[in-house]
């Protein structure tokens, strides 16, 4: 069987499809699939992941072209011309993301040849990034739900998700996967010191991100606490300037800390060094920000933008409203919480992780859709 992984970028700054993409071709490629990605390649490097899967046998159809503020969409007009020679070779196109000109001309190619077409929306039709750029959305949403309504299969990360896709595309055929890791790369500290603790964010810096109400929060309740907020991530359309305002404006001086993005062994040992983890955002379709801080044994906090309930039924952390009394409400519950019973709490994170986000289970479930798929079951 042959899959091929269609994504608009897999550009190292591009937050969790960067990473999960790759992710999963290469847990597929284990499982005895032959798995190619093609994306629009610009003058930016890719991700470490996207490397990482080509160094595992994974093969990369890199088509110029690039998304921006002059070209959003992602117009590739060699995509349009090279694309059909392409996919001629493959049994399944598998997408990802919505709105962008990558995924409406695969989805085309696929349905022209006769291929099977698997669409993963990754939150796309959450009601919230639906208001998002409304206007553009509004205008060319019935390519995206036609697609999704005649897709062979449309995959989403979370029953949540999966609500939320059957709402906007309500004949679409839907599966929930989880994106996994890789848990045994992780590493974890055998012990974290008693002195100042370390709250770690560490996700792209965007507005969807509810680093906002995290601001407001942190000002209310988490100066003078022993804890220090460390933000780290990749700036998203010069918002990491206007939230560092907010920032500054409202919380203590020394209490937090901005760092760029970290990604490979940096990105390991943030996680490694810190004392939690928090994702404050207001829509995620999965998170894989959290499953990271989960395999690396962090208590977390998270808001309910994101599909999380695990870490109450495992007393692994706190998922709470997405507003900002639920964080602040939560940041007090782990200023609480004493240093060995959030070492607990990690160490139940990361046996969950081991359960439940191993790629090797996951990859063999998704090979098992497939055949289903192109067997017309």
């Amino acid at each position: 069987m042959k899959v091929l992984h269609v994504v608009p970028s897999l550009l190292r700054r591009g937050g969790g499809p960067s990473e999960s993409v790759p992710m999963t071709a290469m847990a597929q490629a284990k499982a005895g699939i032959e798995v190619a990605i093609a994306f629009l390649d610009g003058s930016e490097e890719v991700s470490l992941k996207t490397l990482e899967a080509e160094r595992a046998g994974v093969r990369l159809v890199r088509i110029p072209g690039a998304s921006n503020l002059i070209n959003p969409i992602g117009f590739s007009l060699s995509m349009a011309r090279r694309f059909g020679n392409v996919a001629k070779d493959f049994d399944v196109i598998h997408t990802h993301g919505q709105w962008m000109f990558p995924v409406w001309w695969a989805a085309y190619v696929s349905r022209k040849l006769g291929k099977r077409l698997v669409m993963m929306p990754r939150g796309s039709f959450a009601p919230v990034r639906l208001r998002e750029h409304g206007w553009k959305k509004r205008l060319v949403g019935w390519i995206d739900r036609h697609y999704a309504n005649v897709a062979d299969g449309v995959w989403a990360t979370a029953q949540s998700e999966a609500e939320e896709i059957k709402a906007f595309a309500k004949h679409a055929r839907i599966e929930v996967f989880p994106i996994g890791l890789d848990v045994s790369s992780y590493a974890v500290a055998e012990t974290r010191p008693k002195g100042e603790k370390i709250l770690l964010y560490m996700s792209r810096i965007s507005p969807i991100k509810g680093l906002d109400m995290l601001a407001e929060a942190w000002a209310r309740c988490g100066s003078g606490m022993g804890w220090k907020l460390v933000v780290a991530g990749p700036d998203d359309r010069g918002y990491a300037g206007e939230i560092k305002n907010v920032f500054a404006r409202k919380c203590k001086s020394g209490s937090y800390e901005f760092r760029g993005p970290a990604y490979g062994e940096e990105k390991i040992a943030l996680l490694s060094q810190a004392d939690a983890f928090i994702l404050p955002t207001r829509n995620e379709n999965w998170g894989i920000a959290i499953a990271e801080a989960m395999a690396s044994a962090l208590p977390v906090v998270c808001t309910k933008g994101a599909p999380w309930r695990c870490l109450e039924t495992e007393r692994a952390g706190w998922w709470t409203d997405a507003s900002e009394e639920g964080i602040e409400h939560a940041l007090k519950k782990l200023f609480a919480t004493s240093h060995e019973e959030r070492l607990a709490m990690g160490v139940r994170a990361r046996r969950w992780a081991e359960r439940n986000l191993d790629w090797s289970a996951i990859g063999q479930t998704m090979k098992q859709s497939y055949e289903r798929i192109c067997e017309g079951v």
